[in-house]
């Protein structure tokens, strides 16, 4: 199961020189991160207090969705695309 770590240590290697940020001077790192975690946060909408089972859950789904998300983040935040 990942870990708060681990997905902390994923966000950190994200290469944002291949983006650009947006217009509020966010970069892919931060999209990339916010959509993961909102993704996590969805499946316990609701829950206040998360069991320690249920943070390991929330740990691996964000670094999972993290992941997808990086890898097509082109798909995910077109606003990133450098321009010629």
């Amino acid at each position: 199961m990942a870990t708060q770590n681990d997905f902390d240590a994923f966000i950190a290697a994200i290469d944002t020189s291949v983006a650009g940020i947006d217009r509020l001077g966010f970069d892919l790192r931060f999209h990339v991160s916010s959509a993961a975690e909102q993704n996590a946060a969805d499946t316990f909408a609701g829950d206040d207090d998360l069991t320690d089972d249920q943070m390991e859950i929330y740990w691996d789904k964000a670094l999972s969705t993290a992941a997808m998300v990086a890898d097509d983040w082109q798909t995910f935040f077109p606003q990133l695309i450098k321009g010629d």
